[in-house]
């Protein structure tokens, strides 16, 4: 029997050295990171970055390095003290310009002469050894010099502005030695509405704006864009994250060997649930707040004192299947007697609704809003959850479940959905009944109201939209052409954004066109609608051109179109010989 090994331990294999040149992308950005990061461990005061036709040499007024060996320790960072304490350095960063190969020279802090190495890639692998010569006459510091890519390389000063935006100490560039600019840094908490202090740090509440910036952790200039909770005020779309400035040790640990994650550490969690407090904290300190009652709980849950969001909504107004959204009509106070409306239905439904009780049965009417769930104001209110309707004929009753393929039953014969229209034509109704289901305090209770028309359809074509209106409102003129039509273009229009498709305003034209010529025909009759429609048109786009003394005849036969004046002119007051204005003038 093979004897079993009882004890392992974990090891680097000197093959990992092999795929040295693999550990960072080799890009500007990272090897910029690396090197800023090392210069102001050296306690450099200031770092220049000179491009050259050919390379980038990047050096600074620090320390210096005393023993070249460490560069090439894979995981051993020569750091030690406060450095090595605070930010435990991993001894990896050098190792970004693996792929490219560097020259590197160093004058120690106090030291007589210096030391000067040439890696290349090769070295970086382990495959070769490195000479290592003295220098004389250098000033103190590091100065590391490494190729341009082939093929070119970004702009370097763009880059610069970006690595170097948030850095704590001085950062020039230039393509000349003799015309050093200075990168231009700033706070990197300078849009914070609130900052508070942490042991390592600051935290900043950050407004988030139309565009929420990712960027929310800085080390040290080392910009991060951790996963960091946002707290949202639900009615003025704004929103706040928390960001870290970093400053000092605090047990955070970042994802090696490239350093542009945050390790889920007990560290990070409470510093997260510790921006989240900061956050909650300014908004405490504002007016008021339009927070979601789980956020209110959350701000309770992390010790801080909030009141209960204040008790105001927006009016009801119906969404569109455009927008298939309410419109953002300013808060109001809620008044006594108000109802919500909680129907949780398409735009079709909720148009008709909003016709039904455009009759006055309610008095204050306001759109829901989920989100306030669990205020106690908010759940005090009466609201409309549920809507069906019933079409009344004579002694018969049919109960409409769904307006969009109505499933439908009447005297107990089921309908697969109401798309015959010469059905729907001898079937306009004495009434039409909206039932609603209201819910107060955990009770329920219905409503019955009485409207005149809704619209049945699943097809978003409006000559296939069905109106059911009463005989009442056909025979009283109580609904024009103009109102169904609003309503069947508010109810379905929705316009697609296919790339063949027209443009919106031509897709809107087209359905406008096609819902009044629906409401014309089964309001006043086919033909009496299509001469409507032709009439209508005429008096928005020609009328306003034909002088008011003349008679325009205008005959159309077979898409063939004559226009002429009549004779003789028509006798007309002085004051009325001019021509009717265009549309808008």
């Amino acid at each position: 029997m093979t004897d079993m090994v009882t004890h392992i331990r974990a090891r680097i294999s000197a093959g990992a050295l092999d795929k040295a040149t693999r550990f960072f992308n080799a890009g500007l950005e990272d090897i910029f990171n690396e090197l800023l990061q090392n210069a102001r461990r050296a306690g450099a005061t200031r770092v220049e970055i000179i491009e050259e036709p050919d390379h980038i040499i990047v050096r600074d007024d620090g320390v210096g390095m005393r023993n070249p060996e460490t560069l090439l320790s894979f995981g051993k960072s020569g750091w030690e003290g406060e450095t090595a304490r605070l930010e435990d350095p991993a001894g990896m960063g050098f190792w970004s310009l693996s792929r490219r190969g560097c020259e590197i020279w160093s004058m120690p802090e106090g030291a007589l002469s210096g030391w000067y190495a040439k890696i290349t890639p090769k070295a970086f692998q382990g495959r070769e050894s490195i000479a290592v010569k003295t220098l004389d006459d250098e000033r103190q510091g590091t100065g590391i010099s490494f190729p341009k890519k082939d093929g070119g390389e970004m702009s370097v000063r763009p880059l610069l502005e970006k690595v170097a935006g948030f850095y704590p100490i001085p950062v020039f560039f230039s393509s000349h030695p003799e015309d050093p600019i200075e990168i231009v840094r700033s706070d990197f908490l300078e849009k914070a509405v609130r900052i508070e202090t942490f042991d390592g740090g600051r935290i900043g509440v950050i407004p988030n704006g139309r565009w929420r910036d990712t960027i929310a952790a800085n080390f040290f200039g080392l910009t991060l864009s951790p996963s960091t909770p946002d707290v949202h005020e639900t009615f003025n779309a704004g929103s706040y994250h928390a960001a870290f400035d970093f400053t000092g040790g605090t047990g955070l640990e970042l994802v090696l060997p490239a350093r542009k994650e945050m390790v889920l550490n007990d560290a990070w969690r409470e510093l997260l649930e510790a921006g989240e407090r900061a956050t909650y904290r300014h908004i405490a300190s504002c007016k008021d707040h339009s927070l979601a009652y789980k956020d209110y709980c959350r701000a309770h849950e992390l010790g801080v004192d909030l009141p209960q969001a204040p008790d105001r909504l927006r009016p009801f107004s119906p969404p569109t299947a455009q927008d298939n959204w309410a419109g953002l009509d300013k808060l109001e106070p809620v008044k006594d007697g108000a109802d919500v409306i909680a129907v949780n239905e398409s735009p079709v439904i909720i148009q008709c609704l909003s016709r039904a009780l455009d009759g006055g049965a309610f008095s204050h009417l306001y759109q829901e809003h989920a989100a306030y769930e669990g205020y106690r104001w908010y759940d005090a209110l009466a609201k409309i959850v549920e809507v069906r309707w019933t079409l009344i004929d004579g002694d018969s009753e049919l109960v409409l479940l769904d307006l969009e393929g109505a499933h439908a039953s009447i005297d107990g014969v089921s309908f697969d959905g109401l798309t015959d229209r010469d059905w729907v034509d001898r079937a306009r109704p004495d009434r039409i009944v909206a039932n609603l289901v209201i819910e107060q305090n955990g009770a329920r209770r219905s409503l019955d109201i009485d409207t005149d028309v809704i619209l049945i359809g699943e097809d978003y074509d409006a000559e296939e939209v069905l109106p059911i209106i009463t005989k009442t409102a056909l025979t009283d003129g109580a609904l024009d052409p103009d109102d169904l039509a609003t309503l069947i273009v508010d109810s379905y229009f929705s316009p697609s954004d296919d790339a063949e498709a027209n443009s919106y305003q031509t897709q809107r034209r087209d359905y406008e066109i096609a819902a009044y010529a629906c409401a014309c025909e089964v309001l006043i009759g086919k033909e009496a609608g299509l001469i409507a429609f032709i009439r209508d048109h005429a008096a928005e786009h020609v009328r306003w051109t034909c002088p008011s003394d003349r008679r325009v005849v205008i005959v159309i036969d077979n898409y063939k179109v004559d226009v002429a004046f009549a004779e003789p002119p028509i006798e007309v007051a002085a004051a009325d010989k001019t021509a009717a204005p265009p549309p808008g003038a």
